[in-house]
């Protein structure tokens, strides 16, 4: 747990000192709502991509849930690759991952 725990760490401060700097507004940081606005030079462009693959209703709630159900898939993979598979009907029900940096802020 020492690695994975140091990684997610690291992961977790550099999402926050961007934060922090005021360098990224979109979705999931510094509490920015997912389609609050426009691409721009901030980072909105985030948000507009998560629009483009998921639809316009796609909110904070839904970037969860795509988190939570990637962190899932991982565990499953290496679930399978050490002890077998776990569940053959589980599936990750989206067709995109969520960005490194919301998963590191949504799921931390």
């Amino acid at each position: 747990a020492g690695a994975g725990a140091a990684s997610a760490a690291a992961a977790r401060a550099a999402a926050s000192s961007v934060c922090a700097a005021g360098e990224d507004t979109a979705v999931g940081c510094c509490g920015a709502a997912v389609g609050s606005g426009a691409a721009d030079a901030t980072g909105g462009w985030r948000a507009s991509e998560y629009r483009a693959r998921f639809g316009g209703d796609f909110d904070a709630a839904k970037l969860r849930a795509l988190c939570v159900a990637h962190v899932r898939g991982l565990a499953w993979c290496a679930h399978y690759y050490y002890h077998g598979c776990a569940d053959w009907r589980w599936h990750f029900g989206f067709h995109y991952a969520p960005y490194a940096h919301d998963l590191a802020t949504e799921h931390a």
